[in-house]
Formats: C-alpha cells, sequence, structure tokens
C-alpha cells in the first residue's frame, strides 16, 4: 500500500520511514520537494523537505523508493492557500 501524507499550505517537512535490508535511493517528481538523504542502507528514514504553496490548488508529489529488491511509494499532497475576502 503506497503511503501518504496531506499537508497544509504553508513550508515544511515530514519524516518518510523506509523498511529496507538493501541500499536505497528516493526520486521525487516536483521541484517543489526535496528530500534528505536522497540515499540510504537498511532500515532508515528521510525527510521530504517541501517548499510554500502560493497557488490556491493543491498539489501532489509522487516519491520512489529503489533498492535491489526493494521498491516504496509515498505520496505527499499540500492544500493551496486559502484566499479571505473581507467585505466591509
Amino acid at each position: 500500500d503506497p503511503l501518504s501524507q496531506n499537508v497544509g499550505a504553508e513550508a515544511g517537512y515530514s519524516i518518510v520511514l523506509v523498511n529496507s535490508n538493501v541500499d536505497w535511493t528516493v526520486n521525487e517528481n516536483c521541484s517543489w520537494v526535496t528530500c534528505v538523504p536522497d540515499s540510504g542502507s537498511n532500515d532508515g528514514a528521510f525527510a521530504a523537505v517541501y517548499e510554500q504553496n502560493t497557488g490556491t490548488e493543491p498539489r501532489t508529489c509522487f516519491l520512489t523508493i529503489n533498492g535491489l529488491w526493494l521498491i516504496q511509494y509515498f505520496t505527499l499532497v499540500q492544500d493551496g492557500l486559502v484566499s479571505i475576502n473581507e467585505s466591509g
């Protein structure tokens, strides 16, 4: 089952746990997420660091963790900014 997390529009990070007995690397398909570290060995974790979403629409980033016999998926969904209209 792919793991997923929904986060707010502000910048932040999510910790992703990796269950593995081999070397692994992380690949992301979006420019607004950076994985630190982007590789490891055996069981471990990495931070998916995301930038603020300045748009009003939610956005999704798909992360893939690859190893010799390992493939895991993590989906990060970030909310859009909520615009507040004040009428006088």
